[in-house]
């Protein structure tokens, strides 16, 4: 976003909404209709996949997750879960 204009920002900026999440909460649940996407300012998720919920992976601050509901797939492929 560094070489972007100053008002695309500022819409972008607009848009965005602070969500807070506790530790263990279920952000995204697979299957779900998606229409929104995540960036992850602070704190871990870990990404489950299946109806045992297995782990495949964990996000760092600085993720965004979510962003295919925007391109069309409107199903969660995973579910994203809080970590402390």
């Amino acid at each position: 976003f560094c070489d972007r204009d100053t008002l695309f920002l500022e819409h972008i900026i607009s848009e965005l909404e602070i969500e807070v999440f506790n530790d263990r909460s279920m952000i995204i649940q697979q299957g779900d209709h998606g229409d929104k996407m995540y960036f992850l300012y602070c704190g871990e998720v870990e990404v489950l996949i299946g109806p045992d919920h297995v782990k495949v992976a964990t996000l760092p601050s600085g993720s965004v997750f979510g962003e295919m509901a925007l391109f069309g797939q409107h199903k969660r492929a995973a579910s994203i879960r809080a970590l402390g």
